[in-house]
């Protein structure tokens, strides 16, 4: 019986030694990286092509204003040839 009480105490003790240390475990997660995306951009003064890497959020960002850009600009000739 003796060992009996020891072996339950050692059981609640350990059993109180990971709940302590449960929280420390479930520490925040890293934030996930975004993968990058890269393209080949050509430059009219060279042979080499530059390689351009962004997020695609960013790349999304990036070809909605040369659109928004473009079709500003063909606005603007087609308001000069009226």
């Amino acid at each position: 019986m003796k060992y009996g009480l020891i072996a339950a105490l050692a059981l609640l003790a350990g059993t109180a030694v990971q709940a302590q240390t449960a929280p420390s475990d479930a520490a925040p997660a890293k934030p996930v990286k975004e993968k990058r995306i890269c393209r080949a951009e050509e430059d009219t003064s060279s042979i080499v092509a530059k390689r351009i890497c962004h997020t695609k959020a960013e790349w999304s960002a990036i070809d909605g204003a040369q659109e928004n850009s473009v079709d500003t600009a063909a606005l603007q000739r087609s308001n000069q040839r009226r």
